[in-house]
């Protein structure tokens, strides 16, 4: 199957944009241009399929806030272009009840492109968010009443920006990348309308951040009980 989307979109100043003491009555709204295309492959027995496609997004007219540091004069203006696009393969394989697998690498880049010092500079903006991200996925249903499942998650490097004192000045900072391993396992009772279940998050207790400065939770389980009436 090969498939392809061209589309376009625009956002409107808000009003706070507009009407503020810092509001510009003469906004114009984000526009965007957005394109994919792909292609995905089926086995001939429909067990399996591997799919990749590719993105591209272009953002004129964005929204900014300005300051004069002469006139300490501060409005919104249109001013920045945003062009982010990347990529994103996914396949699966169902073998047979006892066994499906899954996995999926996306690749994701972006800039902008803003007015400095009256020149166009442009640079990596996308904050927070990994260029690179894999995910894997295993599932097998055990018995007719037991089920379980297995992932992992590969987030790969990011920026973020923190104020450190005494100045306050933005500064750039590298997150390092991390991986998660997770196991869910169920178990069905009285025709599965009782399901026992158990969840295990960071099985390898990963320390790492998705904000700079801000923990995440460490190795942690949980489990309960369902019912279907």
């Amino acid at each position: 199957k090969i498939f392809g989307n061209l589309s376009s979109g625009y956002k409107t100043p808000s009003l706070y944009q507009l009407f503020s003491v810092y509001g510009n009555k003469n906004l114009k709204p984000e526009t965007s241009l957005n394109a994919e295309g792909g292609l995905q492959i089926f086995t001939k027995d429909e067990h399996g399929s591997l799919r990749a496609v590719y993105f591209n997004r272009h953002i004129k007219d964005a929204i900014a806030f300005f300051f004069n540091p002469v006139t300490y004069q501060s409005f919104y203006i249109n001013q920045d272009k945003q062009n982010d696009h990347g990529f994103e393969i996914e396949a699966n394989e169902k073998f047979s009840e006892k066994l499906q697998l899954k996995a999926i690498y996306s690749y994701v880049t972006g800039e902008i492109t803003t007015k400095q010092n009256g020149k166009d500079t442009s640079y990596f903006n996308l904050l927070r968010r990994p260029k690179g991200n894999f995910n894997f996925f295993a599932g097998s249903q055990l018995t007719k009443a037991f089920y379980v499942n297995a992932q992992v998650n590969v987030v790969g490097k990011r920026s973020d920006v923190y104020f450190p004192p005494p100045t306050y000045a933005q500064q750039r900072i590298d997150l390092k990348s991390y991986a998660l391993l997770n196991f869910y396992a169920e178990y069905s009772l009285l025709n599965n309308k009782l399901k026992v279940f158990a969840d295990l998050r960071n099985i390898l207790d990963q320390h790492y951040s998705d904000i700079y400065g801000y923990n995440t939770a460490g190795f942690n389980a949980y489990g309960g009980v369902r019912f279907r009436f």
